[in-house]
């Protein structure tokens, strides 16, 4: 029995055009930016909201943060959108978000979260620093 192998030439196009169709049929953060929201921090005195302008297809961004009453740092995020290609058709979020750099903190922090939708919230853990929450939103 003969199997179809993609050559790498239509796997590249087969590539393009789902990250097409991607940035087509959803509001999609690799199409322009994404909104963190850090709360709930001890010593928190206000809601840190930092927007990073999506620089790739995988959405990667660097910025600096300040969150009231803790102080200034480092935040990156990466970003994968695509689609579950199975009947119902659904979107699949994964978030990769890192903070570095404020006072008081002892390690680098890196959370993991995924989902079907935006917002996605998760908890966080920042040593030196203690429990808070990430939130991604387009």
């Amino acid at each position: 029995m003969a199997t179809d192998v993609p050559t790498p030439i239509l796997a590249t196009k087969m590539r393009d055009s789902i990250t097409y169709q991607i940035r087509k049929e959803l509001s999609s953060p690799n199409s322009s930016s994404v909104k963190i929201t850090l709360r709930g921090f001890p010593h928190q005195t206000g809601e840190s909201v930092t927007n990073l302008r999506c620089v790739d297809s995988l959405c990667h961004g660097l910025s600096n943060i300040a969150i009231a009453g803790i102080g200034e740092g480092h935040l990156s995020v990466g970003a994968i959108t695509t689609f579950i290609q199975w009947s119902p058709k659904l979107s699949f979020f994964a978030f990769q978000i890192t903070i570095d750099g404020l006072p008081g903190q002892t390690s680098t922090t890196s959370a993991f979260f995924e989902g079907q939708s935006l917002p996605l919230t998760s908890p966080v853990f920042t040593n030196g620093i203690g429990n808070g929450e990430e939130t991604v939103q387009s």
